[in-house]
């Protein structure tokens, strides 16, 4: 399996693109990228993923690299998303694993299909805004990030201009 080939398929509803590493055969994992972040990060577990007989399926999530942005689409849609990308990919089980901003996607998919999902695993995944620390206990990097998103919570409708310059920013060569 190419560590370097990317797809991108048509789903009755939105337009995915994703690409696979490690092993060809083995155990399927889907990958949720971070924030901001596209498949290519998938390609860190290429070598991993080939001695641990795992196959890395990364996938962008909506509104990065080539997948679209379906209007309305929150967060607990993209399980939707994913079972039709599993079922195009012939997967009837799977796990999963959020890196950072792609924790909640994980979750997401992790509850909404428990008959297909074999474990979960987040890694420096956000928690829910209720249990994060007051705003005086966060590193000056955190406490940006966590006033960014409180004005996203705020004008809701500045969330996809961002995605699509997040998207731009990622299609670059090393993105």
């Amino acid at each position: 399996m190419s560590a370097a080939v990317s797809r991108t398929i048509a789903l009755p509803h939105c337009r995915v693109s994703y690409a696979e590493y490690g092993a060809e055969d083995g155990m399927p994992v889907l990958y949720c990228h971070g924030v901001p972040g596209t498949h290519v990060e998938g390609e860190a577990f290429h070598d991993a993923g080939q001695a641990a007989g795992v196959r890395v399926i990364a996938v962008d999530r909506p509104g990065m690299a080539q997948s679209s942005l379906p209007a309305g689409e929150r967060v607990a849609d993209w399980a939707a998303t994913v079972a039709a990308l599993a079922d195009q990919l012939g997967l009837s089980r799977f796990g999963v694993i959020g890196v950072s901003g792609g924790g909640p996607f994980a979750l997401a998919i992790a509850a909404r299909l428990p008959d297909r999902v074999t474990g979960v695993a987040l890694v420096s995944a956000p928690a829910p805004s209720s249990e994060q620390p007051d705003a005086e206990e966060l590193d000056p990097v955190a406490l940006r990030r966590r006033k960014g998103l409180n004005v996203l919570r705020r004008v809701p409708f500045l969330v996809h201009p961002m995605a699509l310059e997040m998207s731009v920013v990622i299609r670059r060569r090393n993105g």
